[in-house]
């Protein structure tokens, strides 16, 4: 029996603004059972980056 790793091999993309697409490939003869499958987002701790707002006569104003 394959480890969970090897057994669901997922991946990920973004598919639109704040949207992420997931994808699972199972090994055959395995399962993935849905009151056994828990998702969660976590937003990542650390340094955020915002766009500047508006330029307005060559420097930003934010």
């Amino acid at each position: 029996m394959p480890q969970p790793g090897e057994a669901f091999q997922v991946s990920a993309r973004a598919s639109g603004p704040g949207t992420v697409r997931l994808t699972w490939d199972i090994s055959a003869a395995t399962y993935l059972y849905r009151d056994k499958f828990e998702l969660a987002v976590v937003r990542p701790e650390g340094p955020r980056w915002s766009p500047p707002k508006a330029y307005e006569g060559g420097h930003c104003a934010s």
